[in-house]
């Protein structure tokens, strides 16, 4: 698997705020999750490589403004979003934004 740069290297080099520096964390665990889940699938590093090239290329890149927009929607709602990574023996959490400040529940239209 890919080498990352650890969060701690991220936030060392550059001024983070509180909400990156949770992110970096929860994707830093993230890949440690993932470690642990290739070495149970018993695959090499390299073969993961492999197989990950081989993979066809999806970008959620050119969805970044419309994810903007529904989390926004999601949190004058109430809820929070995630990022998980969904496998048929569980799931690893990627990123989970931050439950919105309780304003008690949306106003009825």
């Amino acid at each position: 698997m890919a080498e990352f740069e650890d969060w701690e290297g991220i936030a060392a080099g550059r001024p983070l705020s509180d909400d990156h520096n949770l992110a970096y964390r929860q994707l830093s665990n993230a890949e440690y999750e993932l470690v642990d889940l290739r070495k149970r699938r018993r695959l090499s590093p390299a073969r993961l490589d492999e197989l990950a090239e081989a993979q066809p290329v999806r970008s959620f890149a050119a969805l970044s403004d419309e994810l903007v927009a529904l989390t926004k929607v999601v949190e004058a709602l109430g809820g929070h979003v995630e990022v998980r990574a969904v496998f048929e023996d569980g799931t690893i959490t990627l990123l989970r934004e931050p439950a919105p400040p309780d304003e008690g529940p949306p106003a009825a239209s």
